[in-house]
């Protein structure tokens, strides 16, 4: 097998996972291929969740050949804007095993004024309804999986202290709305957590990756310079998240980068109480909204 990149601390850290399965969401470019390829490196099946078959088999193709072999990798097809393509995509794993799901689909900067059908701005509707939504389906299908929530050390608290001002609205800088959003990953982690389930949170800190692809072509450039020498790059970003979904470890377990948590290997802190303070609103506003489906447990 051939080395990738950060081979050394994923052979000190991570023992083999052939036999393992894992699903990677929005892995098709970003934290999420990196993380893909890290799996796929340690022997695992991974499940590319994604909406472009095509681009996700030219990337599956070229982490074969930077390993040097086939890679045990399948696409399943699903749009985290979209959430009536959920159940297609649990329909598509089926009943097997799935021994984390690494829910880490996001945007960052789309275009401005960009919604949903709904009419809530396209990054609050993808980031943090469509986690929301997204995990409380596979939590029903899949009980006894770990699920990996990607947060931020962008995270920043709702305005007026709810997350109703939110749902169903687009009013706000793309910049507090990717904030706000995170906030509510965050918050979705210790909600599905504080249920029962194997649920473990990781913030990548700063990578760079295509996060800037909807500015000028002048301050993408500048940005793409910046986050390359001051930031570390998507293959050790995505380290927190092949921890948190493969390490024996208890449940609630939070990883950060290192230092100043921009950057660097991952290393676990405790579970920011922040995160449970807007539970009730999140889920109150979520369920006013019609997102929430009710359960027995």
């Amino acid at each position: 097998m051939n080395k990738i990149k950060g081979y050394k601390w994923l052979d000190k850290n991570i023992s083999s996972l052939e036999g393992k399965a894992f699903l990677v969401s929005g892995s098709s470019s970003g934290i999420g291929l990196a993380a893909a390829r890290a799996l796929l490196y340690k022997g695992a099946h991974v499940i590319f969740a994604v909406r472009n078959k095509e681009k996700t088999l030219g990337v599956i193709k070229q982490i074969e050949e930077e390993i040097g072999e086939k890679a045990n990798a399948e696409i399943v097809l699903y749009d985290q804007a979209d959430f009536s393509s959920f159940e297609s995509l649990i329909d598509q794993i089926g009943e097997r095993k799935i021994d984390a799901f690494i829910l880490n689909s996001a945007i960052y900067y789309p275009k401005p004024g960009s919604e949903s059908k709904q009419g809530t701005s396209l990054t609050f509707h993808v980031n943090a309804i469509g986690t929301f939504v997204l995990a409380d389906l596979l939590t029903r299908h899949y009980p006894s999986s770990r699920f990996v929530f990607c947060g931020s050390i962008a995270s920043t608290k709702p305005k007026h202290g709810t997350f109703d001002y939110y749902v169903n609205k687009n009013h706000n800088n793309r910049w507090n709305e990717y904030g706000v959003s995170k906030m509510a990953v965050s918050t979705t982690m210790t909600y599905f957590l504080d249920k029962g389930y194997d649920c473990h949170l990781t913030a990548p800190g700063i990578s760079a990756t295509s996060i800037f692809g909807n500015y000028t072509p002048f301050m993408r450039k500048i940005a793409s310079a910046f986050l390359n020498v001051v930031v570390h790059k998507p293959w050790k970003a995505c380290l927190g998240e092949v921890m948190c979904a493969t390490a024996s470890l208890d449940k609630g377990s939070y990883f950060v980068p290192r230092g100043f948590q921009i950057s660097g290997y991952p290393v676990q802190k405790k579970l920011p109480k922040r995160f449970r303070k807007y539970q009730s609103d999140l889920v109150s506003s979520l369920s006013n909204a019609g997102y929430i489906v009710k359960s027995d447990k």
